[in-house]
């Protein structure tokens, strides 16, 4: 019996980091010498474990020198702490923490979080202030962060995530130690799946191989359903399905954005087409007879066209909503070039 599928655990409640072996024997080091920078910045791709991260580094400074060989245990106290958020030395720095709700992070929060570290530790060790969405700041709180990077209070420890770090002050990054993560090989990102959402280790592989080293875009990728939907909309266009056929598969799989996901379904199949026209057929194919169904696609359009309406794709998704027509309307455009009567082969080439 294939076992349930499961939802991930959120960074903070998650005790397995996979990958990044690296960052966390630096800090490691850092501790055991006692030479542990007081802030440290996380930057990596989108998906690639950087909160994972920063959670997981947070128990062990919590823990002190040596604690991390109990402190990512779910059944130890500490991990218990942090993960309700009680640890009295864990500190939250986040957008909408105040009594306004609001999408940055303001100064009062920081203020707040001054007047709190102000205070008397709980206990002896690093205090740790976790800002897992710092290039939400806005330019007061950025301002008011960096007087405190400036003259730190003792034994805190700042862990900044940032998805965009040229969005926070220079001054701020200066004062940084940097952790750049890197993506992780695909077999390590098809383990976590079959770890934290139970998948079969083929479906693991298939979604590996389009996460460019991020388990977070794997696991959105599961979520969204993403190879059930290649393979409904690959099968229309391989069997020369009309237009409308084919734009009702893609928006079988729209996101709540209003349908934009369909475009990435359609530029994934567009890209695999090119690289199979080119020579390149798919190392793991995502759905059954996925080579033939990109073969009769490719053989239908030249290398070149399919090459320029995979750049078109790639344009339109950049520009998004900000597109004047409708998602549903964009796909009709792009699938009628894409349906467009075959240039003869041979001189067209």
């Amino acid at each position: 019996m294939t076992e349930e599928r499961r939802e991930p655990p959120s960074p903070r409640h998650n005790p397995r980091l996979f990958g990044h072996e690296r960052a966390v024997a630096r800090m490691r080091r850092a501790m055991d010498r006692d030479r542990m920078p007081h802030a440290w910045l996380l930057r990596g791709p989108k998906g690639v474990g950087k909160a994972t991260l920063a959670w997981h580094l947070a128990r062990e400074l919590l823990a002190g020198p040596g604690g991390w060989k109990s402190c990512h245990d779910p059944h130890d106290p500490l991990f218990r702490q942090v993960a309700s958020g009680a640890h009295p030395e864990l500190y939250l720095l986040e957008r909408g923490g105040g009594e306004r709700r609001s999408e940055e992070i303001l100064v009062g929060d920081v203020r707040g979080l001054l007047e709190r570290l102000a205070a008397t530790p709980a206990r002896a060790g690093y205090r740790v202030v976790m800002v897992e969405e710092a290039d939400r700041l806005n330019r007061n709180a950025a301002n008011a962060l960096l007087k405190m990077l400036e003259e730190p209070p003792p034994r805190v420890v700042f862990l900044l995530v940032a998805q965009t770090p040229a969005a926070l002050p220079g001054t701020i990054l200066s004062r940084c130690a940097r952790l750049a993560l890197r993506p992780l090989e695909e077999p390590l990102v098809a383990r976590a799946l079959t770890e934290l959402l139970a998948l079969p280790a083929d479906e693991a592989a298939r979604l590996a191989s389009l996460a460019g080293g991020c388990i977070g875009r794997a696991v959105e990728l599961a979520g969204s359903g993403f190879l059930d939907g290649y393979g409904r909309a690959l099968d229309t266009l391989a069997g020369g399905g009309d237009l409308l056929a084919a734009a009702e598969r893609l928006r079988e799989f729209a996101d709540d954005r209003g349908g934009w996901g369909g475009f990435a379904l359609l530029g994934e199949i567009v890209r695999r087409a090119v690289r199979a026209e080119a020579g390149l057929p798919p190392a793991v194919e995502l759905v059954p007879r996925e080579g033939a169904a990109l073969a009769a696609i490719a053989a239908r359009h030249p290398l070149d066209r399919l090459a320029a309406l995979w750049e078109k794709l790639q344009a339109f998704a950049r520009r998004g909503e900000g597109l004047h027509l409708e998602s549903s309307q964009a796909l009709i455009v792009i699938l009628d070039e894409l349906a467009g009567s075959p240039e003869v082969r041979g001189g067209g080439r």
